[in-house]
């Protein structure tokens, strides 16, 4: 339940406009205290077209090469192979446990540059109407999961800059519709959400044509901490000098050391025009930093893409890594950033060069991390060719992936690695198990043998499988049987060879026994290490990882217990410790048999001779 009487918390908004230009004021949508947590997913549903490309083909270019949508020829996406819809596109929420998951509250917006019907850009490269007619754009429609059938939405404008002199050459506008009773008739709220008939300009815009759409979730989830949650949303779209949002923080939030979050969405985000930037801070003291990812700089925080942390969202159609003008974020906020003392924490808009319309903003925090609530059953067993989908949406798991460790620079071949990120899970019986580095995902196999063939054109090496549960072919460039032979290979980007992002999966091929002769024991040299034989159930470069993990296991009533690898700096955490390799044998078979199907596996340290 939500507790509204225990806490109570408010959300304002000081706004400063530069240049006479109007913005609509951000109001509190969303505000409550609630055991489980957000989620937030999107597309975009307009896309480049050339001679290569239609609109439905995803826009993989997120460099600083890539043309903005200025540059381009705009339609509208429409992969519903419906007639009744002229534009549609989909995106898949995830979340783990998700029949724990109850529905609280659920936010649809949708915002487009929507001057005229179409438009075109003529050789003196002045931008003109091919179709002055506007249609009403306040009613979308949105398929749900599992269903067939679209369902007609009507939404309420909370801003349209067709009459605003200062923003009328692009006519932004934004809708928004509340949604929550009909999310809370499904039977399962995970899986794919399409929304359609969202209307935008076609061909070409000063400015550029952009448009999608976003969904933000509220549950319930008793087996997760208590979070303080607030939304708001209102369009800003002058933020030479700073516009801020103002949260106020529930007493007993000590975000020192729990969790925080910030989500938002935007308009107009060109990918390669620098000076746009999300600071965290404390009004009072005027004490801010300015937010950043290894994909969202600090100086072009609003850069066309839908991220989750570090992580670009893949489970979209079309899954574009740009998308030309659109951004939906949920990033943790370092603890550093915040000022624990502080009774709020201020968002604050800044661009001194990209024109930016943000018109959604939400903040989580933690509450209380001793309420955890412990599950009925000691360990729950893995059935047989269970899959966890990639990227779960679990966000008590989600990590700090800001902080750098000099560790992990002295790894490096190349410095071009900051951080090291979660060994993600899928669980099949189908495939062969190991830890793979995976150079992309995509929907059809021609991508995916089109990315091997460029990837082949570098001398790499690569191959790809194909995901049982989500039916998504997953292209690796190598396969290895430890943890630390994939965190090595990561760090160095597959010694130096590769230059682009990769991301480490285990494949668990969903056995239930373990016989003891099959067992992995991997052997480490570790200065003032204790000698032994340790239980190991995970491995991470991020502390937070580490106390997320401890976290989920305790919740199984197991003990883990932690240890430093004084060399590398990665944290091991390990169930139990050994003189002899045999008892460790007999230990994990016994785990086994108590149904933890989870990979361990047993660490030799300081035992050679």
């Amino acid at each position: 339940m939500i507790n509204t009487l225990r806490f109570t918390f408010f959300l304002f908004l000081s706004s400063i406009c530069s240049y006479s230009q109007t913005n609509q004021v951000f109001k509190t949508r969303y505000q409550g205290i609630v055991k489980g947590g957000t989620a937030i997913i999107g597309n975009n549903i307009v896309n480049r077209v050339d001679y290569n490309n239609t609109a439905n083909d995803p826009y993989y270019n997120h460099t600083k090469q890539a043309l903005l949508n200025d540059e381009f020829e705009m339609e509208y996406i429409d992969i519903d192979n419906d007639e009744s819809t002229f534009s549609s596109s989909s995106a898949e929420l995830f979340l783990d446990n998700s029949q724990n998951k109850k529905i609280v509250y659920a936010g649809l917006y949708w915002a487009a540059t929507y001057k005229y019907t179409s438009g075109s850009q003529n050789t003196n490269g002045k931008f003109g109407p091919e179709d002055l007619a506007r249609e009403q754009f306040t009613s979308v429609k949105i398929k749900l999961p599992n269903q067939t059938e679209y369902t007609s939405v009507q939404g309420v404008t909370l801003f349209d800059g067709i009459e605003d002199k200062n923003y009328n050459y692009a006519a932004p506008y934004v809708v928004y519709a509340d949604i929550t009773n009909t999310i809370k008739a499904l039977p399962n709220i995970t899986g794919v959400y399409t929304v359609a008939n969202i209307r935008a300009t076609q061909g070409a815009l000063e400015g550029g044509v952009a448009a999608g759409w976003t969904l933000f979730f509220v549950f319930e989830d008793p087996t997760m901490t208590e979070k303080s949650i607030s939304s708001s949303d209102g369009f800003i779209g002058s933020i030479s000098t700073p516009s801020d949002v103002v949260f106020s923080i529930p007493q007993h939030t000590s975000l020192n050391s729990i969790q925080a979050m910030v989500l938002g969405a935007a308009l107009e985000g060109d990918n390669n025009q620098l000076g746009d930037k999300l600071f965290i801070g404390n009004q009072t003291t005027n004490t801010f930093t300015a937010l950043s990812t290894p994909i969202r700089k600090e100086d072009n925080f609003f850069n066309s893409c839908i991220t989750q942390g570090d992580q670009y969202l893949f489970n979209r159609f079309p899954d574009s890594k740009n998308t030309l003008g659109f951004d939906v974020f949920m990033t943790p906020i370092p603890s550093s950033f915040i000022n624990s003392n502080s009774e709020e924490l201020t968002c604050r808009f800044q661009s001194k060069g990209d024109q930016v319309f943000v018109f959604f903003s939400a903040l989580q925090t933690e509450i209380n991390p001793q309420n955890l609530e412990k599950e009925s059953s000691t360990l729950v067993k893995t059935k047989k060719g269970q899959a966890i989908k990639f990227l779960p949406l679990n966000n008590d798991l989600l990590v700090d992936d800001t902080k750098t460790f000099s560790s992990i620079n002295r790894l490096q071949k190349n410095n071009t690695i900051n951080e090291v990120q979660d060994i993600y899970t899928i669980n099949s019986a189908t495939l062969s198990e190991g830890y793979y580095l995976l150079a992309n995902i995509f929907k059809t196999e021609q991508k995916a043998q089109e990315f091997i063939y460029y990837v082949n054109s570098k001398k790499i090496q690569a191959d790809f499988f194909v995901n049982p549960l989500n039916n998504y072919y997953y292209v690796y460039l190598a396969k290895v049987s430890t943890p630390d032979e994939a965190i090595e290979l990561y760090t160095t980007k597959m010694n130096t060879s590769y230059k682009e992002r990769l991301q480490m999966l285990f494949v668990n091929d969903g056995k239930p026994e373990i016989e003891p002769k099959e067992v992995p024991i991997q052997t480490l040299t570790i200065p003032n290490q204790p000698k032994g034989f340790y239980i190991v159930a995970n491995v991470f470069a991020v502390n937070d990882n580490a106390t997320n993990f401890i976290k989920q296991l305790t919740l199984k009533e197991l003990q883990p217990k932690t240890f430093t690898n004084t060399v590398t700096h990665f944290k091991y955490v390990y169930l139990k410790k050994f003189d002899t390799v045999d008892e460790a044998k007999k230990e994990l078979e016994m785990l086994v048999r108590l149904n933890y199907t989870d990979k361990l596996w047993i660490l030799s340290v300081n035992n050679s001779k």
